[in-house]
C-alpha cells in the first residue's frame, strides 16, 4: 500500500522531540513563513515552546535570532505576536543571552531590536493617522 511521506516536523512532533523541531525550524533555509508560524503555534499549543528553547547554546541562539529577524514582518500583528512570544521565550531561557556574551549574539539582537523598533514607529504613525481621520 502507498504510504504518504511524512515531513520532518511531523516526524519529530510525533516522537515528542521538540528540541529537534526547534533546531530544524531555525536552521533549515527552506522553511517558509506559514510553516514556521505553524510550527511555533503547535509548540505553544503543546506547551513545549519553553522545553524546546531552553539552554540551546550560543550557535542555536544566534540561528534563532536570525530566523526571528528574517521572519518579522511589518504590519502583521498576529504573526509578529507569535514571533515576539518566541523571542521572549528564547531570551528568558538561555543564559548565553543574559546578557549576550559574543559579538555574533550582540549583533543578532541589535538587528532584531532595530526591526522591532521600526515596527513600533510604524504602529505609532498609524495611530496618529487614525486620530487625524477620526477628527475629520
Amino acid at each position: 500500500p502507498f504510504k504518504k511521506r511524512q515531513g520532518s516536523f511531523d516526524y519529530f512532533f510525533r516522537k515528542f522531540e521538540y528540541r529537534k523541531v526547534f533546531e530544524l525550524l531555525v536552521t533549515h533555509q527552506s522553511v517558509d513563513m506559514r510553516q514556521g508560524l505553524a510550527v511555533i503555534d503547535e509548540l505553544l499549543q503543546r506547551g513545549a515552546l519553553v522545553v524546546s528553547m531552553t539552554e540551546v547554546g550560543e550557535e542555536m541562539c544566534a540561528a534563532a535570532l536570525r530566523f526571528l529577524t528574517k521572519k518579522f514582518q511589518p504590519r502583521n500583528s498576529f504573526e509578529n505576536q507569535l514571533l515576539m512570544e518566541t523571542m521572549h521565550t528564547l531570551l528568558d531561557n538561555n543564559r548565553c543571552l543574559q546578557p549576550p556574551g559574543t559579538k555574533e549574539l550582540v549583533d543578532a539582537i541589535a538587528k532584531l531590536e532595530a526591526k522591532i523598533s521600526q515596527e513600533i514607529k510604524m504602529q505609532e504613525s498609524l495611530m496618529e493617522t487614525s486620530g487625524v481621520l477620526r477628527s475629520v
